[in-house]
């Protein structure tokens, strides 16, 4: 059985809505599916019923009271209960004039809290929710896609279809905590001369076991319209799930935007808890901290350093003090020898800064964190302070002018001053006099 996707797309007079057209030709619309499944079912002894109304689907114009009813599906009623379905929903649906087949299990036998969000019946009867809705409250409601429910998912906030905001955005779901990853894509797009177009970065997701906050910010006094797509992990594509029509009375306090996101952090818990903006300021220390049981580590890739974040075995992963450098910082994690890339950060020179930071070349230290020099160009002559933090090591040495200078340890932090002789200068782990190998590399003129 088919839709008649091409005649529905040009000619209307066209389509047979009979039961028996429908049955012989093997394709039809709703009207003729609706009444066909009444007739088989009976013939099984199953009671059922044809239901006429209104639906949020093709050609439905959001926020505008419809003039008649557009949809037929159909109620049935098994051991005393009722029960709704829409076999047209479920059994595929419309690519053009071409019909391609794809069975919905949760169009059949629907939960009638989910099935009114897109079904309202001209009779109140068939709505089997209390207290029932009017048109227009199914108009105002907020339209959630059977794949929401049928993904796990349960609840939904704001539940409007239209909303205000004063510039920052936020939507809540919650759902059954699952062994299936869910990935969720969103895109909040602003109207600007009659045409939506989407800025970038200005949402973002934070996940836990059983809801999510998906936070966006309005960089312009006007409309929007936010989408969420999502569903398992492995979908090729993802449905539509939600979408909200907005108005912000003004810009967000905060109007910065987001990290950019890579496929793999769509199909992790992720919790990006600091720094929640972008860009960030060159020549800044900054603390990063992330929340995920998805990943066995994370790393801070920034101007060619590669610094591991501390975890607390809970899925806490912390690093204080991040010096950033670099156009960009990438959070990544390692598998293997391979660096996969989760999410990224732009940079901006700090204001307060005349000229370009820098940071001596990292070997093979990623736990460490290095407070000063954090140039990579030492003069000499001048003495310096090394500071730098590191839990591995029991001695860390400065070695320049053919000697080595080592520094003083109190807990997890080396400190010293060091007057730099001539020769680059290499910082490491000290062992025998010497250094068993470099943490940092600096050059000096």
């Amino acid at each position: 059985m088919q839709y008649d996707c091409y005649n529905f797309n040009r000619d209307h007079s066209k389509i047979d809505y009979t039961e028996d057209g429908t049955y012989n030709k093997g394709k039809g619309v709703c009207d003729g599916f609706a009444k066909l499944f009444v007739t088989m079912a009976n013939y099984l002894g199953v009671e059922a019923y044809r239901v006429v109304g209104y639906s949020k689907g093709a050609g439905y114009v959001p926020k505008k009271l419809p003039e008649q009813s557009d949809h037929a599906w159909n109620a049935i009623k098994l051991n005393g209960n009722y029960y709704l379905l829409d076999v047209t929903w479920g059994i595929g649906s419309c690519n053009g004039d071409t019909y391609v087949a794809k069975l919905k299990d949760s169009y059949f036998c629907s939960k009638p809290e989910a099935f009114i969000r897109t079904h309202l019946p001209v009779e109140p009867k068939y709505q089997l929710v209390y207290p029932t809705i009017n048109l227009q409250q199914f108009v105002d409601m907020l339209m959630v896609n059977m794949e929401f429910y049928e993904y796990g998912m349960t609840e939904v906030s704001p539940d409007l279809a239209e909303f205000e905001t004063d510039g920052t955005i936020e939507v809540k779901f919650k759902y059954e905590p699952s062994d299936v990853k869910l990935a969720y894509i969103y895109h909040l797009y602003y109207l600007k001369s009659n045409t939506y177009v989407e800025p970038p970065n200005t949402c973002w997701i934070n996940r836990l076991e059983t809801s999510a906050v998906l936070t966006c910010h309005a960089n312009y006094k006007g409309t929007y319209k936010l989408q969420i797509f999502g569903g398992p992990a492995n979908l090729a594509s993802y449905p539509l799930l939600l979408e909200y029509d907005i108005y912000a009375t003004k810009t967000a306090a905060n109007p910065l935007g987001f990290p950019t996101t890579y496929g793999l952090y769509s199909q992790s818990d992720m919790q990006l808890i600091e720094p929640l903006y972008n860009p960030l300021y060159r020549g800044q220390a900054i603390d990063f901290k992330i929340r995920t049981t998805t990943f066995d580590n994370i790393y801070v890739i920034n101007g060619g350093s590669y610094r591991e974040l501390d975890s607390d075995g809970n899925g806490l992963f912390t690093g204080d003090d991040v010096y950033i450098t670099g156009q960009e910082v990438i959070i990544a994690t390692l598998v293997g020898t391979q660096y996969n890339f989760i999410a990224k950060y732009t940079t901006v020179l700090d204001p307060n800064l005349s000229s370009e930071p820098t940071y001596p070349q990292v070997y093979r230290a990623p736990k460490n964190v290095l407070y000063s020099p954090l140039t990579d160009t030492l003069t000499i002559g001048k003495t310096y302070t090394f500071k730098i933090k590191c839990e591995q090591a029991t001695k860390i040495g400065v070695y320049t002018g053919g000697k080595v200078y080592y520094l003083t340890k109190s807990g997890s932090m080396f400190t010293g001053n060091v007057k730099i002789s001539s020769g680059n200068v290499i910082v490491g782990n000290a062992v025998n006099g010497g250094l068993s190998y470099m943490y940092l590399y600096y050059t000096s003129y």
